[in-house]
């Protein structure tokens, strides 16, 4: 016996059947876009809904479907609060689900903004900057290499030590010795942030 399909998938199958549109259906379809004007800013899953259907209702669903919108930015303030939030505490263990209460944001939401905004996911914007940290002490500093991987969020020196192999094919070590000055590739421009030094 085979199963029924989902009221939702019968739902989505109905609304994406491409028939013409009477004039009913055209006063249905202004009808949802302008009810939507109204909850543009309050809930976006409603809005998408509403604006799926007049799609469906006008014949232009396959348009938009191929049309995807971009995910979105973030705002100036979560970005800030998001940069900050790692910027002081990269020698912690960095989870999104706590960079994502700091910005007031959901985890899934924060991962695909984040990319959107600074094109890189937000492990590799904390990895770049670690490694980032992890030169200037190893470049400016007598601290240990120990400490500083610590400092930096790397498990032990090992682990820093592996990163910089990968990275630029030579160890922390030999940087410190002068024998290579590690380069790392140009990154779209992040938000600047004032960060208190660490003491």
């Amino acid at each position: 016996m085979e199963a029924a399909p989902s009221v939702n998938a019968r739902v989505d199958d109905d609304l994406l059947t491409p028939v013409p549109p009477t004039p009913s259906d055209l006063r249905r379809a202004r009808q949802l876009l302008l009810e939507t004007l109204d909850d543009i800013g309050r809930d976006p899953a409603l809005v998408r809904s509403r604006i799926l259907r007049a799609a469906a209702i006008l014949g232009v669903h396959d348009a938009i479907r191929r049309n995807r919108t971009p995910p979105p930015l973030l705002p100036p303030r979560a970005r800030t609060a998001i940069i900050t939030f790692i910027r002081t505490h990269l020698e912690k263990t960095l989870t999104l689900n706590e960079i994502a209460r700091v910005a007031g944001l959901s985890t899934s939401y924060l991962s695909r903004a984040f990319k959107a905004t600074f094109g890189v996911p937000t492990h590799a914007y904390i990895k770049r900057l670690r490694v980032e940290r992890a030169i200037d002490l190893i470049r400016h500093t007598d601290t240990p290499l120990c400490e500083v991987a610590l400092m930096c969020g790397f498990c032990d020196q090992s682990h820093m030590s592996n990163v910089f192999r990968r990275l630029f094919g030579d160890t922390p070590s030999r940087c410190r010795q002068g024998h290579f000055t590690p380069a790392l590739p140009a990154m779209p421009l992040l938000v600047e942030v004032d960060v208190p030094p660490r003491r």
